[in-house]
């Protein structure tokens, strides 16, 4: 990876680790570089724990999540902690340098795993939620299943679906991580 960046030539890479402790023992050393390539499955320190890091100590630093998996809870994960784009290890060399370039220049990235509806910041008309919409959403931004969150605000998992649906069509997203990027984008849920 280091060497296809380094082929680039808009690229230069400061820093390469094999966990997150690595990382974190290197940035607290220098001043964050702009990207980072973070690994969602790292030894020691994973993914999601290294993001939370790098966000809360690296303000200026921005996250990329690359990994091998598709799962909407390890990218809402890496999302909540605070990654701007989550690319797959198997993107095309293209789509790398676009993602990069969309991260650097905008501050967070669209692909297939993270949809362009929901990076939208809300518009003049605000979307009207309901109380229990936005409380799905808030739920919706954690790793409960909905048959979970459905047991936790005492409803029937039909119910849940409901909210899901309604949800879906009012923010014009589809998938669980579009609910998220909205949610973190405007607001709803704390980064």
């Amino acid at each position: 990876m280091a060497a296809l960046l380094e082929l680039m030539g808009s690229f230069k890479v400061v820093f390469q680790g094999s966990n997150g402790m690595e990382l974190i023992a290197y940035l607290e050393k220098q001043a964050g570089p702009d990207l980072i390539l973070l690994d969602v499955s790292m030894p020691i320190m994973n993914g999601p724990e290294t993001c939370r890091w790098i966000n809360k100590n690296c303000r200026e630093t921005k996250v990329i999540a690359l990994s091998m998996l598709r799962s909407e809870t390890v990218i809402i994960s890496m999302l909540t902690n605070g990654a701007c784009a989550y690319l797959l290890k198997d993107a095309e060399p293209d789509e790398l340098k676009n993602i990069l370039i969309e991260v650097h220049e905008k501050g967070f990235a669209h692909n297939e795993m993270v949809p362009r509806p929901a990076l939208r910041k809300q518009s003049a008309f605000p979307i009207l939620l309901s109380d229990q919409e936005k409380l799905f959403i808030q739920w919706a931004c954690t790793d409960k299943t909905h048959k979970e969150i459905a047991d936790i605000l005492n409803l029937s998992p039909r119910t849940i679906d409901g909210y899901r649906d309604s949800v879906f069509k009012k923010l014009q997203v589809n998938s669980r991580v579009g609910i998220v990027l909205h949610a973190l984008r405007n607001g709803i849920v704390p980064l």
